[in-house]
């Protein structure tokens, strides 16, 4: 089967379609815009049920089953899309219907119908613009050969729209007289509220106006007010709540694609696909995790001929696991590949003078790991249009790095790789710990905050002549001092007398001096102004309970520069050039 023939054909009928060529389109006369709304949104998700249907007549024990639901599924979209007056949809729907009547649903007819159902995505983004879709259903038709099934079937012919008298539109699967279609923007200014209410009654409970006025009912009704601003968060929250159950799936169909285009079987597993974040989180978390599917198919699992040869099934195995730690939600792809190449990713990162010899000679095998995600670091022998350019592992920390989260991956040479991404469940309300540093109140993320000590001088210890370590129970961690880096003026320089706070972020602890820890408490996150734009040492702001506004330290930044550091030092003492610490905001 010639299968760049047929993905040529499925991104001419993409999404990209423009219907500019065909003219505009318009709704049936009763339809108004609300209704065409929720007519295009049921059908968008009633296509990636279809799709995942489609995928899952690969499977002859899940055959029978997914043969009913995709004809079940065309049928119901066939008479929604024609009542409203969508008539190409519904002339492509019927044609289609036909065809799987006439040769049903096989494994071998996977390719033309997943291509079917993305021209129903494109015409359906085409209609989203009130513009026809290009190309034209009878176009489409031709094209896939749906209009020559093989069974002597009836000949697709149009669908004209049935004039309505007093009916509406079907409700689509889930969809029943209790759900409310609300717009986000709306949900995100109840979100917001929530917000600036959890701010007030912080304010309102350390109030100095209240504090030599309490009494029990004082006290039960601030109790009580707290509660109530507590449900009214989680329902906020819960409101903006998706699974991550279409993410997945959409990645299905790229495991399918990717495979074939590289000549490999491969296996996919789900798990987890009906835990819940935040929209933002899941919206953004797509092509991060597309990367990682395509990299673990093209560089990690071998062809057939080298897997036997390795002792291997012919069929590599690649998992996608979703699953709760602590308050955050991990995301896991393993695969059971070739793994990394590690002296062959030291030596590309020493020829591109990421590290030096040296600091290769002395690299672990995690930090070798982690050169993956360097901004142009590519193993590739060639470019292709999937990898080469070192660009994509870039990508994925960097888009999970803006999610707050972190990323982490181990490698098995020979054994495969498994790479763990960990973000938060909601970009808006983060748990933080409040912390004093001269003058100034920073936040770290609670999540990340190991424990805080005040150091003992014997556990004290300097290396090569630059950096103050300390000495943690058998682990040497390096210390930074939050008001050095951060440019704060009249911060406790003297260890002994501050306190230390281990965070871990990415597999790595750091120490920061500060202070005092003043407090922990929920806090609503806001964006940084232009003033603090183009800098990596904050990633948010927040108003604490008292009225002032505290920086939300940037932990992933922390820790990569303070690994950096310490490798610089180490190879500064063996005659390498000297490290220069980051811009700070003084």
């Amino acid at each position: 089967m010639d299968h760049d023939g047929e993905r040529e054909a499925a991104a001419r009928l993409g999404a990209e379609a423009s219907g500019a060529a065909r003219g505009g389109f318009t709704p049936a006369a009763f339809v108004d815009d609300a209704l065409f709304a929720d007519f295009l949104a049921a059908e968008t998700a009633a296509l990636g049920e279809l799709e995942r249907d489609i995928l899952k007549g690969e499977d002859p024990e899940r055959l029978e089953a997914a043969t009913a639901a995709v004809k079940r599924r065309v049928h119901t979209m066939k008479g929604e899309a024609a009542l409203v007056g969508a008539a190409d949809v519904a002339t492509f729907c019927h044609a289609l219907e036909d065809f799987l009547g006439a040769s049903g649903l096989v494994p071998d007819l996977t390719d033309r119908l997943l291509e079917a159902t993305d021209w129903l995505a494109g015409a359906l983004t085409a209609y989203g613009r009130r513009q026809l879709p290009t190309p034209s259903a009878a176009d489409a038709i031709a094209r896939l050969s749906l209009d020559r099934p093989t069974d002597g079937a009836e000949p697709a012919r149009p669908v004209a729209a049935p004039l309505p008298s007093g009916r509406s539109l079907p409700a689509a699967p889930g969809v029943g007289p209790a759900t409310v279609r609300v717009s986000l923007p709306r949900v995100d200014q109840l979100v917001e509220a929530i917000g600036e209410l959890i701010t007030v009654e912080a304010a309102l409970k350390h109030s100095p106006e209240l504090a030599g006025r309490r009494s029990g009912r004082l006290c039960d009704t601030l109790a009580q007010l707290g509660k109530v601003s507590r449900d009214l968060q989680d329902i906020g929250l819960r409101i903006r709540m998706v699974p991550l159950l279409s993410t997945f799936h959409k990645l299905a169909r790229l495991v399918r694609d990717q495979s074939r285009k590289h000549g490999k079987d491969v296996r996919l597993t789900l798990q987890g696909e009906g835990i819940e974040l935040d929209r933002g989180v899941v919206e953004q978390l797509g092509e991060p995790l597309a990367h990682l599917v395509r990299n673990a198919i093209d560089h990690g699992i071998e062809g057939r001929r080298e897997r036997v040869a390795a002792g291997k099934s012919e069929t590599g195995q690649l998992a996608i696991t979703a699953f709760h730690e602590g308050g955050n939600i991990a995301i896991q792809i393993d695969d059971d590949g070739r793994g990394l190449d590690r002296r062959a990713i030291a030596a590309r990162a020493v020829a591109q003078n990421l590290v030096s010899p040296t600091q290769a000679a002395g690299l672990t095998d995690a930090e070798v790991d982690d050169l993956i995600f360097a901004p142009g670091l590519s193993t590739a022998s060639a470019v292709t249009d999937t990898s080469g350019r070192g660009l994509g592992m870039d990508i994925v920390r960097r888009a999970v790095v803006a999610l707050r989260g972190s990323l982490s991956v181990r490698s098995r040479p020979g054994r495969g790789t498994t790479i763990k991404l960990l973000v938060p469940l909601t970009l808006a309300v983060m748990n933080g710990t409040v912390v004093a540093v001269g003058r100034e109140r920073f936040v770290l993320p609670t999540l990340a905050v190991i424990e805080s000590l005040r150091p003992a001088p014997a556990a004290l210890a300097t290396w090569a002549g630059r950096h103050d370590m300390l000495h943690l129970r058998g682990e040497v961690v390096p210390l930074l001092w939050l008001g050095s880096w951060l440019g704060v003026q009249d911060y406790v320089t003297e260890v002994t007398r501050a306190l230390c706070v281990v965070v871990e972020c990415r597999g790595r602890r750091v120490g920061l001096v500060v202070d005092d820890v003043v407090s922990q408490q929920p806090t609503v996150i806001r964006s940084l102004g232009p003033t603090f734009e183009g800098q990596a040492l904050l990633s948010g702001a927040v108003i604490l309970a008292d009225g002032l506004v505290a920086l939300i330290v940037n932990l992933d930044a922390v820790t990569a520069w303070a690994a950096g550091a310490f490798n610089s030092a180490t190879d500064h003492s063996r005659g390498s050039q000297a490290w220069t610490p980051p811009r700070t905001l003084g």
